[in-house]
Parts: structure tokens; C-alpha cells; sequence
């Protein structure tokens, strides 16, 4: 179990590997939850591990099933050879020494069944169970580094949308900073002055309306 988390925070922190600026890394893309999960089981040693034992159940099963099976068996021979007559002890005049080469085959087939074997279909019984205890151990490995990968990508999403929402935060901050310190560069005029009478000092006589 540890395994498959330590091998799920490696995918998350991939992840995040992917998810970062143009900038920062020219050919980063940001992989998608079905992406992350399948690489997580890819790469997780637990989950490796647990497939190499249905494997090798699998195996053991077809190997106990074969003791169960007829077994048959062939065999062929082919030969070709000259005699010498004069060491089997056979010498007649105007007859040749060696005779030959002469040749001869030989092909036989076997079978053989074992009838009652209470053992061998009892140990293949075993080895039925042991493979489907394999294939569960094989699936609860994978679901436990998907439910531990999903909740780990979403985690990182949420703290993605988040710092995402900070970042646009502080841009307004700043923007609305700048808007303030424009506008309190501006010079306002005096309250007072707004309603105070306007004069035509250029007229003879002073006219104020």
C-alpha cells in the first residue's frame, strides 16, 4: 500500500511537472485524470508485482492440469548401414565381405492415462483457487492506485484552480491600486469653490451672477 502511494504522489508531482508555464518548460502539456491513472498503473511496483503473480498462477494451474491429461508419446527411428560379414564370423567364396548399405525405420506411438488420481485433481483444484485469489489480489492492487491517483489529481487540481484564483486576485489588487494612485494624482477642486459666484472682471462695473 505504500508503494502505490509513494508511485501515485510521483504521478501527481509529474503532474505538476506538466502543468507549468510555456516558459518554464517549452513541451509541457498538462495530462488528463485518465492519462494520470494510466500511467500510475504502468509504473506502480505494486500493481506489477501482483500481475506477475497471476501469471505465474496461471501457469501453475496449466501444470497441474497436465498431470490430468493423456500423455502421448512418439518415437521414430531411421537407419542405414553396411555389414561385414567377416566379422560375424561368415566368409563363403565368390561372396562379398560386405554387404549393404541397407536401411530399416522403426515408428512407435504411446499413450498413457492415469485413471484415479485424487491427488493430482485436488492439487489442480488448489491451483484454480490460487489464480483466482491472484486476479483478486492483481484488482484490488489496481483500484487502489486509481482511488489514491483520482484523489490526488483532483487534490492538485483544486490547489491549481486556487492558486489560479489568487494569482487573478492580486491582478485586480494591483490594477485597482494603480487606479487609485492615478486618481489621487489628479487635482480636485476645492468644494468650496464649486458654488461660489463667478465674476466678469473685465466689465466696467463688477457683475457677478
Amino acid at each position: 500500500m505504500n508503494n502505490a502511494r509513494g508511485h501515485a504522489v510521483i504521478v501527481v508531482l509529474a503532474l505538476f511537472a506538466l502543468a507549468l508555464p510555456a516558459s518554464a518548460q517549452s513541451a509541457s502539456r498538462r495530462l488528463t485524470l485518465g492519462e494520470a491513472i494510466q500511467l500510475a498503473l504502468k509504473n506502480n511496483l505494486s500493481v506489477r508485482v501482483a500481475g506477475t503473480g497471476v501469471a505465474a498462477a496461471e501457469g501453475a494451474r496449466e501444470r497441474e492440469l497436465a498431470t490430468l491429461l493423456p500423455r502421448v508419446t512418439g518415437d521414430s527411428l531411421a537407419k542405414l548401414q553396411n555389414s561385414n560379414l567377416a566379422i560375424l564370423g561368415v566368409s563363403l567364396p565368390g561372396f562379398p565381405k560386405v554387404v549393404g548399405p541397407f536401411s530399416y525405420y522403426d515408428f512407435r506411438a504411446g499413450a498413457t492415462q492415469p485413471v484415479v488420481d485424487r491427488q493430482a485433481y485436488h492439487r489442480w483444484k488448489a491451483s484454480q483457487e490460487s489464480e483466482k485469489a491472484s486476479k483478486l489480489d492483481y484488482q484490488d492492487s489496481r483500484d487502489l492506485v486509481i482511488r489514491q491517483t483520482a484523489g490526488l489529481y483532483l487534490d492538485a487540481a483544486a490547489d491549481l484552480a486556487e492558486v489560479q484564483a489568487t494569482d487573478s486576485r492580486v491582478t485586480t489588487s494591483e490594477a485597482l491600486e494603480k487606479l487609485a494612485r492615478d486618481q489621487h494624482g489628479r487635482v480636485w477642486p476645492r468644494p468650496w469653490t464649486l458654488f461660489a459666484p463667478k465674476c466678469n472682471w473685465r466689465a466696467i462695473d463688477r457683475v457677478c451672477w
